[in-house]
């Protein structure tokens, strides 16, 4: 698995609190979107948990987890 606890349900803030403008995606560092699978993420990050979720996908890097996941590089793992 990537490690991160999947629900199915999004989540629009984190304790009440309203999210910042500027905030980034924890996952790559592109412009956050909201809370989504507990996570602060950007819309891709937001489709690619959805899509594993519903397709009860297991992932094992190939890189070792050695590569560097941003914005640029995040479809690499794709492949």
């Amino acid at each position: 698995g990537v490690g991160l606890p999947l629900s199915r349900r999004s989540r629009v803030g984190s304790g009440g609190k309203s999210r910042g403008q500027d905030e980034l995606c924890v996952v790559c560092g592109d412009k956050a979107s909201g809370y989504h699978y507990n996570a602060l993420t950007c819309e891709g990050c937001k489709g690619f948990f959805r899509r594993s979720v519903t397709k009860k996908a297991v992932y094992h890097c190939k890189s070792g987890g050695c590569c560097e996941m941003d914005m640029y590089m995040r479809r690499k793992c794709q492949d």
